[in-house]
């Protein structure tokens, strides 16, 4: 009672169930990890954390409903909110893991806290934490770290890189480039910087995909903050700039309209093809044509 058991045949249903009989957990903690699946479908998110935010009021001393919460806010890319709800978590609980949660969502948003929480955890709990790697190393970048600490930093975010976690982790290889600069290694900056480029460019259509999913919906708001997004990851990838032209039409706004045809002309291989693929889209929005003397 009191715990919301999803649908017989879902797979939410089933890994609670699964999560219940192999670890025993109060029922505070159940009812929180029952509220986090029930969060997965979008209209859903805000009613799951507000039920957990009640949760939370009602146990004071249980961490379990703040971890569910950050974990939401990570899943939808909230990383300022995951982390002041894993910080609360720890507070509760003191436990290590909640240190290194709120460490690792920092790092996405303010490097200089995650430093901060790193600090707060001991040696052998960051050592066996490679993803801690990441935050150490922008720590040293920041305060100026002399060749041999930056080296030991690359060397062991080098490592984290060949892990499967590493190798999928967005930013690893934009740290690797600044690192590899920072001691003089041009052939390791050269290499991570195409590579960082790529990551972006897959982050950026992710981004224009999920966009995409919320324009059929009728989500304009979200379409374009997702817009936003991908614009800052890789502003100059086609499928980035036709999507803004599509969030400008669904928006029947005309000053965003001309500066996405302003990005595709500024971003073309070159200036006829970018005049000519601009022009096609302003004879399809009813606007005249530009010519080369424009």
């Amino acid at each position: 009672r009191g715990l919301a058991i999803p649908p017989a045949r879902s797979s939410l249903r089933r890994k609670l169930l699964r999560l219940l009989a192999v670890h025993p957990v109060e029922r505070v903690d159940a009812q929180a990890v029952g509220l986090e699946l029930a969060s997965g479908s979008p209209p859903r998110v805000s009613d799951s954390l507000a039920r957990l935010q009640e949760l939370a009021a009602l146990h004071p001393s249980s961490p379990e409903p703040h971890r569910a919460i950050g974990r939401i806010y990570v899943r939808g890319n909230g990383m300022r909110e995951a982390a002041e709800a894993f910080a609360e978590a720890h507070r509760r609980s003191g436990a290590a893991e909640d240190a290194i949660s709120t460490a690792k969502a920092y790092d996405h948003v303010d490097p200089v806290l995650a430093a901060e929480w790193l600090a707060r955890m001991p040696a052998a709990e960051r050592a066996a934490e490679p993803r801690l790697s990441l935050i150490a190393a922008t720590e040293a970048l920041r305060r100026g770290a002399g060749p041999d600490e930056l080296r030991a930093h690359l060397r062991r975010v080098l490592g984290f890189r060949g892990s499967p976690d590493g190798h999928t982790l967005a930013g690893v290889d934009a740290r690797i480039v600044e690192l590899a600069r920072a001691v003089g290694d041009a052939g390791l900056e050269r290499a991570f910087s195409d590579a960082e480029r790529r990551e972006r460019a897959r982050r950026a259509s992710r981004e224009v995909a999920f966009g995409r999913a919320a324009l059929a919906r009728g989500e304009l708001g979200t379409a374009v903050q997702a817009l936003g997004r991908a614009r800052e990851l890789a502003p100059g990838e086609e499928d980035v700039l036709d999507y803004a032209v599509d969030v400008a039409g669904e928006a029947r706004d005309g000053a965003a309209l001309s500066a996405a045809l302003e990005e595709i002309e500024l971003w073309a291989p070159t200036f006829a093809e970018g005049r000519a693929k601009a022009n096609k889209i302003r004879v399809r929005f009813g606007r005249p044509k530009r010519f080369d003397e424009e």
